[in-house]
């Protein structure tokens, strides 16, 4: 189920433990007030996704912005540490880009998001999903240099 985010999902979400190659996703306990404020401030935007249990499985983030004169809806998402690498992602973005273009009536125009280069296992994962990288963004992340490769979506 898609419910809205709680800050008591989001601290479960913060809590999450990704092992190596994946550690990069684990918030820093250093910033985790940060982070979860940030996910408060942004509260209309974020969605958990939970299951009968009320297990946090996964969250979407999304946002709006224009890209070359064009309106486009980004997503973040993130599953579980337990439920990755078991042949779950490529419905879990279906799910996200069709509750992001349902909730925020954006029935159709391009979807983007943004990937760590080194996380194959998204990227290919993506581009079953009908994502091509289109450019990079070299950023910091918790005060370490990072690459996301962007990847765009106009067919879903």
């Amino acid at each position: 189920m898609i419910v809205p985010m709680t800050e008591e999902y989001a601290v479960r979400y913060l809590d999450w433990s990704y092992p190596e190659p994946y550690e990069f996703y684990n918030i820093p306990r250093a910033h985790y007030d940060e982070c979860l404020e940030e996910v408060m401030e942004n509260i209309p935007y974020w969605f958990a996704v939970i299951d009968e249990n009320d297990r946090l499985l996964g969250f979407y983030e999304f946002s709006f912005h224009e890209e070359n004169e064009e309106k486009v809806m980004e997503i973040g998402l993130g599953l579980c540490p337990e439920e990755t690498g078991k042949g779950k992602g490529l419905e879990f973005v279906k799910q996200a880009i069709a509750h992001g273009r349902r909730h925020f009536c954006f029935p159709d125009g391009p979807v983007v998001l943004r990937v760590l280069d080194s996380n194959q296992r998204a990227i290919k994962t993506y581009e079953r999903a009908g994502f091509k990288v289109y450019g990079e963004q070299k950023a910091s992340s918790f005060g370490k240099p990072v690459t996301f490769l962007c990847m765009k979506n106009s067919g879903l």
